[in-house]
């Protein structure tokens, strides 16, 4: 879906220039958008679109901003920012550029914030910290996200879409759910699953691992596809080991 796509702009990005990715990111986010346009979310439409008349894709976010009259806290940069926690060994420079990565088309801060702790809960699961003790770290008394363990969470989110409601239900269906089989139906209690899956399966996949995945899962993913998702993670894999 468009989702993935936005996933592999920023992947490819860190690639082609892993010291320095954001040219390269917003690069490959134009060439998306170029081949994909109508499948993207308002605000990143408006977003690159005004890059593309300005030159600049921090002021192309500032100008979205204003012409959606301050509503760009929606979901599409925190459904992109995972190769960042996945390409780099060090803390810092994910929680920064996963907050640079989100500026570039979504200009409200609340954006920026939840790409960075996705991010970091991406990194811990990574190193290996506990499930359970990461997210009492990074969200038990956080002011959106401390009802994650309530699964009763999942009937108040009314607008996926929406950044903050977004990562609450990501996060409060990962608490829940210790397989794939679970948290699908644990999606499916919402009225818009789809919203939520990548940002769900992500985690579950850096938390319990490629095997376990259900084959019948794996099967519905086109061949091109999957080869193509094996080659840019191996090539992630070469810049965070790079760094060490």
């Amino acid at each position: 879906g468009d989702a993935s796509y936005s996933v592999m702009a920023v992947a490819k990005g860190i690639v082609e220039n892993p010291e320095d990715p954001i040219k390269s990111i917003g690069k490959n986010l134009i060439e998306w958008h170029a081949l994909y346009a109508k499948n993207i979310g308002k605000t990143t439409e408006t977003a690159i679109k005004n890059a593309l008349i300005k030159g600049d894709f921090f002021t192309g976010a500032k100008i979205a901003h204003q012409e959606l009259k301050e509503k760009s806290a929606g979901n599409a940069s925190l459904k992109r920012t995972a190769p960042i926690a996945l390409a780099y060994s060090k803390l810092q420079d994910v929680i920064d550029l996963s907050g640079i990565q989100s500026n570039m088309t979504h200009f409200d801060g609340k954006a920026k914030e939840a790409c960075q702790l996705y991010s970091w809960l991406i990194y811990e699961l990574l190193t290996g910290t506990d499930k359970e003790k990461i997210l009492t770290d990074l969200f038990a008394s956080h002011l959106y996200y401390g009802q994650y363990r309530k699964l009763e969470s999942l009937k108040t989110i009314d607008d996926p879409c929406y950044v903050v409601e977004a990562l609450l239900g990501t996060i409060t269906i990962f608490y829940h759910a210790d397989s794939f089989e679970e948290a699908i139906r644990l999606l499916n209690m919402l009225d818009d699953p789809l919203e939520l899956a990548s940002l769900t399966g992500i985690l579950l996949g850096v938390c319990y691992g490629y095997g376990k995945i259900p084959k019948k899962m794996l099967f519905k993913v086109d061949f091109k596809e999957k080869m193509k998702m094996y080659k840019i993670s191996s090539e992630l894999l070469k810049v965070r080991r790079s760094e060490n």
